[in-house]
């Protein structure tokens, strides 16, 4: 890595990104910052990780690449789109929702898309049409799709009309909760604010509770990327967990979770169900639901070009092949109309698949 970021020629870095002297860390920040923007943006994300310790990485990220994100900065670009991919990385693969930047990231993308509409209105093209592109991508959660392409190849690729600044849009409240950093402005942008302290009680029920259902959400993100450990597996689920369980995306990680989930029989909190019947009667039916959602919007992005890996094929042959395990495994009855219409719809509308086909003729097939 160091290697190939002497052999690039320096950006020049504002000042901000200059490191005070005796800061070795922050000086080979400055430097990645300042050279690194013709590497892919996964690699440049991936050396910061490993020039920064993980205990100073939020604080270093505050006080060097926010402010590179200013658009009074004198940033080029290239930089802002690979300091954005930054911070969206530091806290990948978990949601974008749980991403403490994820606010400044919607506020930037907001002012920025502003000023390429008005350029656009204006019969121009706004030299800031690829960063907001970048920060729509980052903020619907398909950040991973920059990450094989450098920033400058990003700041310099023309757009498609589709995805001008005009076409882009965000739900604002997905991205306007409240957290840490929630209240960051350009320092140009900075007034005084007056902050009220409440104390508030929390009882001991309620910091169970609420110890409960942190750790089930640790759990949910972990089960995104790996399969759960027995003991993992077999922690009760608060409610909350419950209610979120359904918008797992359609991995084998989430299928492999929602199996075991279904054939668990320790009984729940309140020791009145096995945690078994309650996922089935409770989450099965909104989980497939969501995956189907969730995959015809990856068909419809696929179609759009904006997306280029195969989530979508995967997708469906993941969910297929996990109905009919339910289907064997007597968790599904394949009889029962009102239990499987939607997905044997889903299965006759892509039949191509072989996995799909294969599940359509098998609830045929009970039906009759």
């Amino acid at each position: 890595m160091s290697t190939a970021l002497a052999s690039l020629p320096p950006m020049g870095p504002p000042s901000s990104a200059q490191a005070p002297p005796g800061d070795p860390v922050r000086a080979s920040v400055g430097h990645l910052l300042s050279r690194a923007y013709t590497l892919p943006c996964s690699t440049a994300a991936q050396a910061f990780i490993q020039l920064v310790q993980p205990t100073s990485r939020f604080q270093l990220a505050l006080d060097v690449l926010l402010p590179l994100l200013d658009p009074n900065t004198s940033s080029e670009l290239a930089q802002r789109i690979l300091v954005s991919f930054i911070l969206y990385s530091l806290y990948a693969p978990h949601p974008i929702s749980i991403n403490p930047f994820k606010s400044v990231l919607f506020v930037t993308f907001v002012c920025e898309r502003e000023k390429a509409v008005t350029a656009a209105n204006n019969g121009g093209i706004s030299v800031n049409e690829q960063l907001v592109w970048v920060l729509w991508k980052i903020l619907r959660g398909d950040g991973n799709d920059i990450g094989p392409y450098s920033p400058s190849t990003l700041a310099r690729s023309p757009l498609p009309p589709k995805l001008r600044a005009t076409n882009l849009f965000l739900d604002d409240d997905m991205y306007n909760s409240e957290s840490e950093i929630d209240d960051y402005t350009p320092k140009s942008q900075q007034i005084t604010t007056t902050m009220t302290t409440i104390t508030t009680v929390v009882t001991a029920e309620e910091d169970a509770a609420n110890e409960s259902i942190a750790h089930a959400m640790k759990l949910l993100l972990d089960a995104r990327e790996r399969v759960l450990t027995l003991s993992e597996q077999r922690s009760n689920l608060p409610s909350p967990f419950l209610d979120i369980l359904p918008s797992l995306p359609p991995t084998l990680p989430s299928f492999d979770l929602m199996g075991r989930l279904l054939r668990e029989p320790t009984m729940s909190t309140n020791g009145s169900i096995a945690i078994a019947d309650l996922v089935r009667t409770e989450v099965l039916g909104k989980f497939v639901h969501e995956c189907i959602n969730w995959l015809d919007q990856a068909e419809l992005q696929e179609k759009e070009g904006l997306i280029s890996d195969d989530r979508f094929t995967k997708g469906i042959q993941n969910l297929c092949r996990f109905y009919t395990s339910l289907i064997k495994l007597s968790l599904v009855d394949a009889a029962l109309d009102a239990d499987t219409a939607e997905m044997a719809h889903f299965s006759l509308r892509h039949s191509r698949f072989e996995e799909a086909n294969h599940l359509y003729r098998i609830l045929a097939t009970g039906r009759s």
